[in-house]
């Protein structure tokens, strides 16, 4: 069963530029070519752009727009299931799941040793007195580490968040 349908639905925001075209690539290397996507790939999706969901809630994301959990979707379909999901996220759930992969051991602190596994994974020649330095410069509880409240307000004096 093939699904084509309109995006109308009214949203909580507006789609950013950003994440429409995460949505569009996500749809692109799912639907390999074709011009469906099946709904039981909407998980991969979802998961690739940090929605931690399980089937039920896929199927419940289907329900919802009134889809079957067996239908084939057209990218119309697919962004309108996207766009309703990604909305949803508040700038707060953007400042954690930005938070989150920073923090890589998941101890609910960004430490130095965190920083340095990035900085290396992005190929960043950072001298570790840096990052030191960056992490003395907005730890205010003094544990040479970065809450996610640290976090926070490093990120709202930095931007209209």
């Amino acid at each position: 069963m093939h699904v084509q349908r309109k995006l109308g639905r009214n949203l909580p925001r507006e789609v950013t530029e950003d994440e429409r075209a995460e949505i569009a690539y996500a749809f692109e290397k799912l639907a390999a070519g074709e011009r469906y996507v099946q709904a039981r790939h909407l998980k991969v999706a979802l998961r690739a752009m940090g929605f931690p969901v399980k089937k039920e809630d896929v199927h419940e994301l289907l329900r919802d727009h009134g889809y079957s959990e067996d239908a084939s979707l057209d990218w119309q379909a697919f962004k309108e299931l996207l766009c309703a999901k990604v909305t949803e996220r508040t700038p707060q759930d953007e400042v954690r799941r930005a938070f989150q992969l920073f923090d890589l051991n998941h101890s609910g602190r960004i430490t130095l040793k965190d920083l340095t596994m990035i900085a290396k994974q992005l190929q960043c020649d950072i001298e570790p007195e840096e990052l030191k330095d960056m992490i003395a410069e907005f730890d205010r509880d003094g544990d040479s580490a970065i809450s996610e409240e640290e976090f926070r307000a490093i990120v709202a004096s930095n931007s209209d968040y």
